[in-house]
């Protein structure tokens, strides 16, 4: 009889497709909610600072800074040089993963 905590390498390899299928489709998921789950209209025209945003995505304020500078991010047409001000809504759909690398390959092709 065979043992059933026998695991071999095609079992390892079925586990990782399923788990990397689960995550893609909660990516989708978690995407289309942010997209869905809330009104834009709500918060057209305001404007949060680079710290309120900051804080929104747990992150640096030197990073959402480099990241306007930049040019990833769109600022506020009321920004000024000493305080940089974002759209609310551009800052609630922000994903950090994606200008992280968004700013690597500027960085690289620079």
């Amino acid at each position: 009889m065979e043992d059933s905590t026998h695991i071999d390498s095609t079992k390892i390899s079925l586990y990782i497709q399923q788990l990397e299928f689960t995550v893609s489709n909660l990516e989708a998921t978690i995407t289309r909610m942010k997209k869905e789950c809330f009104d834009p209209k709500k918060f057209y025209g305001t404007a949060i600072t680079v710290d309120a945003c900051a804080r929104m995505h747990s992150v640096c304020t030197v990073t959402v800074r480099e990241y306007v500078h930049a040019g990833l991010i769109p600022t506020h047409p009321d920004s000024t040089s000493r305080k940089i001000l974002i759209f609310t809504i551009d800052a609630l759909l922000l994903d950090f993963k994606q200008l992280k690398q968004k700013y690597k390959e500027l960085k690289l092709s620079i």
